[in-house]
């Protein structure tokens, strides 16, 4: 999930102790455990935490400047992380992945941050800190959890599935899916970009994009908005047609259809906008 233009490719139990967490100190070799920094810690400057969670499957880098922030919110970003990404992984089954949160102002307004996945499988957060301790508190406890279930649900389908893809179907179901993801995950969560248009406007919109479906390079306006298509348009789409997809097929969840192509996803939801 993304705000602006820059890839194809954008947020039940708790969870039980991390496997292991590794703390530098800014700029230092200093460590408060023993336990041996993974490589793609070790690979990421600056740092300041290394967060290694779900039995080890996901391994977080957090800048150094997300820490006095989240303290000052009275929130541990290590604790977050480490409950958020086992919560995820319990629903959701996949390949090991990797993730750098950092500090940024670029950020989805209303909820505090932004998440992105590489065409490796890289996750990335980037977490607005000049929020008040508030507003920040309130990233941490919802919309990061979200950030971090959007991306890794893309991360899995990239890494053991058909892949993010390239076709403007390929894109809109892999963002629905994921947004059904981010729902499944917690329940209660209302993400804006699953009602951002009109019933008419979706029906209107989705009789335009029917014939434009197998054509790649669309994803920024269709995302984001241009040349008459509102901004949110596909992620609302994309969305129903997971969520119709789920529906009629009651025994699957958002995490199973995760590795299901988009063209059987929209065949199997009836989806007419």
């Amino acid at each position: 999930m993304r705000l602006s233009p820059v890839r194809p490719g954008l947020v039940r139990s708790l969870a039980p102790p991390l496997t292991a967490v590794v703390l530098a100190a800014c700029g230092s070799a200093a460590r408060t455990s023993t336990v041996r920094e993974p490589d793609f810690c070790r690979d990421s400057q600056p740092l300041a935490a290394c967060v290694v969670a779900d039995r080890g499957r996901f391994t977080v880098a957090i800048g150094p400047s997300l820490i006095s922030p989240t303290t000052t919110a009275g929130v541990s970003l290590t604790a977050t992380v480490t409950r958020d990404l086992t919560r995820i992984g319990r629903l959701l089954p996949g390949p090991a992945a990797d993730i750098r949160l950092d500090a940024g102002a670029q950020v989805i307004p209303g909820t505090g941050v932004m998440g992105y996945t590489r065409a490796s499988g890289l996750v990335t957060a980037t977490l607005d800190t000049h929020e008040s301790p508030t507003a920040l508190r309130r990233t941490l406890r919802a919309w990061l959890l979200v950030a971090l279930s959007h991306e890794v649900d893309h991360s899995v389908r990239i890494l053991a599935g058909p892949g993010f893809g390239t076709s403007l179907l390929d894109q809109i179901v892999s963002e629905g899916v994921a947004s059904a993801f981010d729902i499944e995950v917690q329940p209660n969560i209302d993400l804006p970009w699953t009602h951002a248009l009109t019933a008419r406007q979706e029906q209107e919109m989705w009789h335009r994009a029917r014939p434009q479906l197998n054509l790649a390079g669309l994803y920024d306006q269709w995302f984001f908005g241009g040349n008459g298509v509102p901004h949110w348009a596909a992620f609302q789409i994309g969305y129903h047609i997971a969520r119709d997809y789920l529906a009629r097929h009651p025994r699957s969840t958002a995490a199973s259809i995760v590795n299901t192509p988009a063209a059987v996803i929209l065949a199997g939801s009836h989806y007419r906008g």
